[in-house]
């Protein structure tokens, strides 16, 4: 009689195959969470690029009703430069940068303006591009629990 005995071998694959559908679960959960994250984060994301946008727009429609009034002017350039410190002049333009930042996440947009020394111009967009604070390495950082 060389039988051999195997009544504990179901018992095995049983807690083999359950402790294979655990771990499945297990990461399963921890991705679908992550996933959360990922897109509340970027929905914070697009709604601070957003209410950005909005302040830059209230920004250029600013130049835009200054340009208006002080353009029937030939010398308007002294007089946007006084209102708007950061413009300066060159090569018969004016140069106006502005940004547009949130306090909340250091993020901001920065615009710069090209500006024709002619009666009536518009001004050209010369460079348009979103920015955050850098960061710095001696700040710790902040685990949550996902849980």
């Amino acid at each position: 009689m060389n039988k051999l005995d195997n009544k504990g071998m179901t018992s095995i694959l049983v807690l083999v195959f359950m402790t294979v559908i655990l771990l499945l679960g297990i990461s399963t959960v921890i991705a679908s969470l992550s996933n959360q994250k990922l897109a509340n984060k970027k929905e914070t994301w697009q709604v601070e690029y957003y209410e950005l946008e909005t302040l830059v727009q209230r920004q250029l429609v600013q130049v835009d009703e200054t340009l208006k009034d002080l353009s029937i002017n030939p010398s308007f350039a002294n007089d946007f430069i006084r209102l708007y410190p950061d413009a300066y002049e060159e090569k018969e333009r004016l140069i106006y940068e502005f940004q547009v930042e949130n306090d909340d996440s250091n993020r901001g947009i920065s615009v710069m303006l090209s500006i024709p020394l002619e009666i009536n111009a518009r001004y050209e967009i010369l460079a348009y591009y979103e920015f955050s604070a850098p960061f710095e390495y001696n700040q710790k950082s902040k685990f949550e629990d996902p849980f």
